[in-house]
């Protein structure tokens, strides 16, 4: 990845928007280099939705309700033997010294000693979202960036829905090409970053989401960091996840450079 793309991710990294409500977060837009957008478009691209018991190192596809029946959606996590350039290329730049650099001066969040986790994601409609606030205990920061292949009505529901404290809607984000959000998750009172999503899926709903993470007595040579239940409301399946004790694994966690 070259100095002058790097560079311009920092750029509009610099120009970030903060937001106050329902909670603080930051906008940007044109963030990522168009040239990755097209490929990774490319290295996920199939006519045919895969199979919901479907596992392999392409992609990992879930339902988030433990039925097959009802599958909406998938998430190609970015592992080690991944064949998507596309995918390596974002992973050089957002574990970069400049660009971990810029994310940390920008939110004011500590991430040094993280790992990056990150998945291209394509969702159709029937998909929600529960309510939660993204593991607070070991996400350090969140980044949601859309990527439609199409044109969508500026009026659209697509973006990531984000709560008042009692559980209302505030406002779902601008679901725009190459417009993102982040966030440094949170679970105090008053403070809660709750997020999901609830709206209606036009087409496909597309976007890669980066997430920094870390753990206290992490091994940083053979990282595992524990899935941790993160929602106000009380999920089966999730808590299931939780007991069964599985985590994050080296296979999809990759090393920041400080």
């Amino acid at each position: 990845m070259s100095h002058t793309s790097k560079d311009s991710v920092v750029e509009q990294i610099n120009k970030a928007q903060l937001i106050k409500q329902p909670w603080k977060h930051w906008t940007v837009r044109d963030i990522l280099p168009a040239d990755i957008i097209t490929q990774l478009h490319k290295d996920n691209h199939f006519d045919e939705w895969p199979d919901s018991s479907e596992k392999n190192s392409l992609f990992i596809t879930t339902s988030f309700d433990g039925s097959a029946a009802k599958y909406t959606g998938y998430r190609y996590y970015f592992k080690k033997d991944t064949q998507s350039q596309a995918a390596l290329q974002l992973v050089d730049i957002f574990t970069d010294s400049k660009i971990v650099k810029a994310l940390s001066s920008l939110t004011g969040t500590n991430l040094n000693n993280t790992f990056l986790k990150s998945c291209y994601s394509r969702e159709r409609n029937g998909w929600t979202l529960h309510k939660h606030d993204d593991h607070p205990s070991t996400c350090k920061l969140t980044m949601i960036v859309y990527l439609p292949t199409e044109e969508v009505p500026e009026d659209n529901e697509m973006g990531t829905s984000l709560y008042n404290q009692d559980l209302t809607l505030h406002h779902r984000e601008t679901y725009a090409y190459n417009f993102g959000s982040m966030f440094v998750p949170c679970s105090k009172r008053f403070r809660k970053t709750l997020h999901g999503f609830d709206g209606t899926i036009i087409g496909d709903r597309r976007f890669v989401l980066f997430q920094y993470l870390t753990c206290d007595g992490i091994d940083m040579n053979n990282p595992k960091i524990p899935y941790k239940y993160d929602g106000v409301l009380k999920r089966n399946l999730l808590q299931q996840t939780a007991e069964l004790g599985q985590s994050d694994t080296i296979e999809t966690l990759w090393k920041v450079n400080e």
